[in-house]
């Protein structure tokens, strides 16, 4: 879950879904509709950093449209995922072409680190990544120390997206 304060900064709570998973052991499988890649609908599938890319990405394009994405295996047979620039929402052709490609439904079509996405997003490095040979920028040990840039919108709008969905999710409807 991301929150926002008061003063407009997102932070993540609720790691209470994260539990501890044992090998051999049938463990059940929990995730958000709209925000897991198809890789998270399989016990065994392969996740890695390209996992967080994509539900990021879902997470942004919900507070940017306010539509929330069908599940994932669903986009397979027929994916009704609009970009975010033909919904006329005010981010460049560079910005919305990133965010599509971070929702690629096939792990192989999308960014393998967060610090590739930040850099098609803002076509500058992460902190502590370095770039790569084809001008991208490799993780290093994850998210960095530093707080990082969010797309320009209405703090206010994505702030009351956010808490919209929520009190909906928390009302049962």
């Amino acid at each position: 879950n991301i929150m926002v304060n008061r003063k407009y900064q997102a932070k993540v709570i609720d790691f209470g879904a994260a539990k501890h998973i044992e090998p051999g052991r049938e463990n059940s499988i929990l995730l958000k509709h709209g925000y897991a890649p198809i890789e998270q609908y399989d016990r065994n599938g392969n996740q890695g950093p390209w996992t967080d890319v994509y539900s990021l990405c879902a997470t942004i394009y919900y507070l940017l449209s306010g539509v929330k994405l069908q599940k994932a295996y669903e986009r397979v047979a027929e994916d009704l995922t609009r970009p975010l620039r033909e919904m006329g929402i005010g981010i460049s052709d560079r910005q919305s072409e990133a965010i599509q490609k971070g929702l690629c439904v096939q792990i192989e079509d999308r960014y393998q680190t967060m610090a590739e996405l930040y850099y098609a997003l803002y076509q500058e490095s992460l902190p502590g990544a370095q770039p790569s040979a084809a001008g991208r920028a490799d993780a290093r040990g994850g998210f960095p120390e530093q707080q990082v840039k969010i797309p320009e919108i209405s703090r206010e709008e994505a702030a009351m997206a956010y808490l919209k969905e929520q009190l909906h999710q928390e009302s049962g409807e």
